[in-house]
């Protein structure tokens, strides 16, 4: 495997002291999860685990609320987060491009560890050793699972009021990151206005509010996909805006 056979040790150090400022950004992240972990009813080593398993914030809070639902199944669990982290289909394309000469076992190792900002990063250093990539990722990676961990073991002592408090700072990361991007691209304000429809819809009009609160996540993912995707093409030129 190139992993082992072509690592070069200098440039995995350079990836982990060079993209040490992106994992410090994930120690809070990783911290609240586990802190919150308990006033979700989740087990303190699954949530722990599934910072090393799945490596996703906004599955994981995702997961955690589906979990708490005791009517919650595991086929719309695992299809919520699947939806969710379909992106990355996409945007680790290039990455993979990168990084061509090495073997797919060493690609596929690097890729379960890749994330938003780490995949800009590197795609801003054109970066196309596979050692420096996995130095950059490892550190996040260790750095937001040995928190949520550390988060988990904390919050076993801390009040749950004060748990609870903390749900917000999730909830403040994520409405930053719409707000970001909605200042960056306004016209993305639809997804936002799709979703909130459709959430109005399944918690107050029958026969959608009967529907079990864990399908109605995964159907609310796929509706706001499907009705963007046709409203984008039907107003920026697609094929569906021929048919006027």
């Amino acid at each position: 495997m190139d992993l082992v056979e072509k690592f070069n040790y200098s440039e995995f150090i350079s990836g982990v002291k060079e993209a040490k400022g992106i994992a410090i950004a994930y120690l809070p992240f990783g911290f609240t999860l586990g802190l919150i972990a308990n006033s979700y009813d989740v087990n303190g080593l699954i949530a722990g685990s599934m910072s090393f398993l799945i490596y996703s914030g906004a599955s994981q809070t995702l997961l955690m609320q589906i979990f708490k639902n005791p009517n919650f199944d595991v086929i719309s669990a695992i299809f919520a987060a699947a939806m969710l982290n379909f992106r990355y289909v996409l945007i680790n394309i290039p990455m993979y491009k990168s990084l061509k000469k090495y073997d797919n076992w060493t690609n596929c190792i690097i890729g379960l560890m890749y994330t938003d900002e780490l995949i800009a990063y590197l795609a801003v250093k054109k970066n196309k050793s596979f050692s420096y990539a996995f130095g950059a990722n490892l550190l996040g990676f260790l750095a937001f699972g040995l928190t949520t961990f550390l988060g988990v073991l904390v919050g076993s002592f801390v009040p749950l009021i004060i748990i609870n408090s903390m749900k917000f700072v999730l909830y403040g990361t994520f409405l930053s990151l719409l707000i970001s991007t909605l200042m960056s691209e306004f016209r993305h304000i639809r997804v936002v206005g799709i979703t909130l429809i459709l959430k109005l819809l399944f918690m107050y009009i029958p026969p959608f509010s009967s529907v079990n609160k864990s399908l109605q996540i995964v159907l609310i993912l796929i509706l706001t996909s499907t009705v963007y995707a046709l409203f984008s093409m039907y107003f920026e030129g697609g094929k569906l805006g021929d048919i006027k």
